[in-house]
């Protein structure tokens, strides 16, 4: 026989840890690292792109668009220039959709722009943290998780 008066007592060890809750969706948002790092280098880019503009208009005035090449050039130079920025900002609403967990279209197609190298954010930085988001984003319970 033993003296532990304890021995024989019923119901759990209350300094257990609780149980997992299965069935309900996970707290937090799944996308919260990869929407905020695209949305730091969307936003630092498009900031690199509005510091750069004197100078990039100093260029185009100096291109000769009387040739072929010149012509080439300056359409080139004026593409990049609107392309460049629109394509960021709308990595950055995407990012926010991700972040508030509405807006999945958006949010699905800035994780695509991410990953192009030509339209990533910070060139190649962008393209993990797209790739990251559309895995995230073709999780079924990621997708019932957003509103609209």
């Amino acid at each position: 026989m033993s003296d532990n008066p304890f021995r024989d007592l019923p119901g759990p060890n209350p300094y257990a840890s609780p149980p997992p809750e299965w069935g309900g969706p996970p707290p937090g948002n799944p996308l919260l690292v990869p929407a905020i790092f695209l949305l730091s280098l969307a936003v630092s880019f498009v900031l690199l792109i509005v510091a750069s503009l004197p100078n990039q208009i100093a260029r185009i005035r100096t291109i000769d668009s009387s040739t072929a090449e010149g012509a080439g050039e300056l359409f080139g130079n004026g593409a990049s220039l609107i392309l460049w920025p629109l394509m960021n900002l709308v990595i950055v609403l995407g990012a926010i959709a991700m972040l508030r967990l509405k807006g999945y279209r958006t949010a699905y197609t800035a994780a695509i722009l991410a990953t192009l190298p030509c339209c990533s954010p910070c060139f190649l930085l962008g393209t993990p943290f797209g790739i990251w988001s559309i895995v995230l984003l073709n999780r079924p319970e990621v997708k019932q998780r957003f509103i609209g």
